[in-house]
């Protein structure tokens, strides 16, 4: 054995003990402190709004009042177990598969095309309104998941899903139901 490659050799084992171990377990040790609780909506924009599941994380956006319409919007960021879920909008007047398509172009530009790839054909999804949008999954080389479009009224929805996959199947049903909460609460369909 070379004693010269032993500090190269403890530092990898170290980095995978912090990684493997680590991190694990510091995660499942941090409480969340902003827990979505039963019945709340959030607001992408003053007329659309989702309904997330029980316990995710809410890292971004504005809760509805119960009741009331929208004071504030915009986009909503949630995570649970590994798996980190960003609702955005926008104006967009086409067709779902459209946005679907620019939402693509716009992630491989901004990757330089660097291992970012669509992993799976494109399905189409209904919300419980009856609205139908569209999505794909993906794969980079730092993240695997799912991008989801919907058009409402002239507003585009754009859904990502990132995480492990292992994980992303564990909350599949969660975020399917998330998915299809999406709806306008001024009657704007697809």
């Amino acid at each position: 054995m070379d004693r010269r490659s032993l500090p190269f050799g403890l530092a990898v084992v170290a980095l995978v003990l912090l990684w493997v171990v680590a991190v694990p377990r510091l995660d499942r040790a941090t409480a969340y402190d902003d827990e979505v609780r039963a019945g709340e909506q959030f607001a992408l924009t003053e007329s659309i709004v989702f309904t997330p599941a029980v316990g995710w994380e809410v890292t971004g956006g504005y809760r509805v009042d119960p009741g009331a319409s929208a004071q504030q919007s915009g986009p909503v960021r949630l995570s649970s177990r590994g798996v980190a879920i960003v609702l955005s909008s926008g104006d967009f007047s086409g067709t779902p598969d459209a946005l679907l398509s620019q939402i693509d172009k716009i992630t491989t530009r901004l990757t330089d095309g660097e291992g970012f790839h669509v992993s799976q054909r494109r399905v189409s999804l209904t919300t419980k309104m009856g609205d139908v949008g569209i999505a794909q999954g993906f794969a980079s080389a730092r993240a695997s998941g799912f991008i989801a479009a919907l058009v409402l009224g002239g507003t585009g929805v754009e859904v990502q899903v990132v995480g492990p996959p292992d994980q992303i199947a564990a909350v599949g049903d969660e975020v399917s139901a998330m998915v299809e909460s999406i709806h306008a609460t001024d009657g704007a369909t697809s």
